[in-house]
């Protein structure tokens, strides 16, 4: 008798772990599908569409223009 109930008990310790296990990975995925999903909403807010570019008031430049130096 005292085999099986150190058996049940090893039983249920590796089923314990498994369910762990399983847990952490479904968390792991689910953390990853918000990434993908917040990179693809970003990447798509951040594209300008040509009539975006035509309508800022720097004409599209990212950057103030300067004068050469006469030196």
């Amino acid at each position: 008798m005292f085999a099986y109930e150190l058996h049940q008990v090893h039983r249920d310790e590796l089923q314990r772990r498994a369910d762990e296990w399983r847990l952490a990975q479904q968390a792991k995925a689910a953390r990853a599908e918000r990434r993908a999903a917040g990179r693809r909403s970003t990447a798509r807010s951040a594209v300008r569409t040509d009539l975006e570019a035509a309508e800022s008031p720097a004409g599209g430049r990212r950057h103030a223009l300067r004068p050469h130096s006469a030196a």
